[in-house]
Order: structure tokens, then C-alpha cells, then sequence
């Protein structure tokens, strides 16, 4: 790889690291704080109950195990 002499762009993302089989390796803790921040938003959540098949399983899980969440 040739380095024409200029820094790296402010604008790209950094390059994940890779583990020593060549796989990016993931900080499982950052991973799982951008999973759930996601959800804090109110379009998203707006977004999930929009969604008619999400909430039809929804439904239909809790409706057809109604003996799974007695008393909860």
C-alpha cells in the first residue's frame, strides 16, 4: 500500500480492527449500547408499532401463550 503523504480523512469512518483470523473483532459492550440507544428514539419506537406484521406476532405470541404470562 503506497501513502501519497496525506493524513487520513476526518470524514471516513476508522477501520475496525481485526483479530488474528482476519475476522473485525467487536467491543461487545459498545455493540450492545448501540443496539438498545437506538430504541430510546421515538421514531423507532413509532417506526416498531407501525409495522402491522411486528405487531401481529406480537399479538398472536402472547394471545395463543396467554398460560405463559397468567399473573404477570
Amino acid at each position: 500500500m503506497q501513502s501519497n503523504g496525506a493524513s487520513p480523512s476526518p470524514l471516513l469512518p476508522p477501520q475496525p480492527s481485526r483479530g488474528s483470523n482476519g475476522a473485525a473483532v467487536v467491543d461487545k459492550g459498545v455493540d450492545f449500547a448501540n443496539y438498545f440507544c437506538t430504541y430510546a428514539f421515538l421514531y423507532h419506537q413509532k417506526e416498531m408499532l407501525c409495522d402491522r406484521v411486528r405487531m401481529d406476532a406480537y399479538y398472536n405470541a402472547i394471545f395463543y401463550n396467554r398460560d405463559r404470562f397468567h399473573g404477570k
